[in-house]
């Protein structure tokens, strides 16, 4: 079946009314009708009308559209891709540093975790990053390929607009070509490669476990688990209102935190907020680097710090990229 839209303009005022029509032919009777075969193409349809109108839009039958221009709609639309498009970008860049630390561990002590020592510790790590096991078994099968080259940890220092220090970790190939693509895009975005130890020693590096709590969940309750399991310190965080690259609404929670943790005690710390029934966000957990002091600096060189960030991630072999701006 299909449906016949008829629209007449009375004033300010656009009329849409919906019938069924036993032709899908299009005809022209007493002002502009369209026949349409399918739901999807009738709301593509009311919205292009509701876009050329602010007027209230009626339907005979049941059903009543009112509405504006979507305008902010679009805005906060785009504005939640934006920010989605970031943690998948986040998320394929922690798999991918897990599937290359898989690479190098297997190379160096085989691909039997009971015996590599190295390798157990990896795994344990994708699987508390749910690290799917496609891929970590893909991985294990590349390391015994024998055009395979090993993996090296590389750190890259530099300085950003405003004075504020950069660290660039890299597991890498192939290290002329990081040290090269590194260099090249820092100069590029305005800043300044520094010499090793110069940046590096304002950072320390420690264990962060990003938790969400739900309503029934209690600050007290995370903070008793955290310190018993051998947290150091656990501070406020931000709660956006996307979802958590899970498949969890933020909606479905009330605060967000971070608990601090020695780089020894991270993962078992992680393993008993999940057991006390807390939700950990898995992408943004782990070993990361903390600034000692912050460095504060003017609007205009933070949005250019901002943006050396996000060309810098978007190199294959950066991993990640710390500073310590405020």
């Amino acid at each position: 079946r299909c449906l016949r839209v008829e629209t007449s303009r009375v004033g300010s005022k656009l009329d849409v009314r919906l019938a069924h029509s036993s032709s899908s032919s299009t005809t022209r009777k007493q002002g502009k009708r369209i026949s349409i075969a399918c739901c999807t193409w009738r709301r593509m349809l009311l919205h292009r009308l509701m876009q050329r109108s602010r007027a209230c839009v009626r339907t005979r039958g049941s059903r009543t559209f009112r509405g504006t221009v979507p305008t902010a709609m679009g805005r906060r639309s785009a504005k939640i891709a934006t920010r989605k498009g970031k943690e998948d970008a986040l998320r394929a860049k922690l798999y991918g540093r897990i599937g290359k630390q898989i690479v190098s561990t297997v190379k160096r002590g085989g691909p039997d975790a009971s015996s590599n020592e190295q390798l157990a510790h990896v795994l344990r790590e994708a699987r508390a990053l749910r690290v799917p096991k496609e891929l970590v078994e893909r991985n294990i099968a590349r390391a015994s390929e024998g055009n395979q080259a090993d993996f090296q940890e590389v750190t890259y220092e530099a300085y950003g607009h405003g004075g504020v220090g950069m660290v660039v970790e890299s597991l890498t190939d192939n290290v002329n070509r990081a040290a090269s693509s590194v260099r090249s895009t820092v100069r590029k975005a305005g800043g300044k490669v520094a010499e090793p130890g110069s940046v590096l020693f304002l950072f320390a590096k420690q264990g962060q476990v990003r938790v969400f709590l739900r309503q029934e969940d209690t600050e007290d309750e995370l903070l008793r688990v955290a310190a018993d399991a051998g947290a150091d310190d656990m501070v406020p965080d931000e709660l956006d209102e996307t979802s958590d690259g899970e498949g969890q609404p933020r909606d479905a929670f009330v605060a967000a935190y971070r608990v601090i943790t020695p780089t020894d005690a991270w993962f078992a710390v992680k393993s008993a907020i999940e057991d006390a029934g807390m939700h950990v966000d898995g992408a943004s957990s782990g070993l990361r680097l903390e600034p000692g002091a912050r460095v504060e600096c003017s609007e205009e060189d933070e949005e250019a710090n901002h943006a050396m960030v996000e060309r810098l991630l978007e190199l294959d072999d950066v991993d990640s990229v710390t500073t310590n701006m405020a």
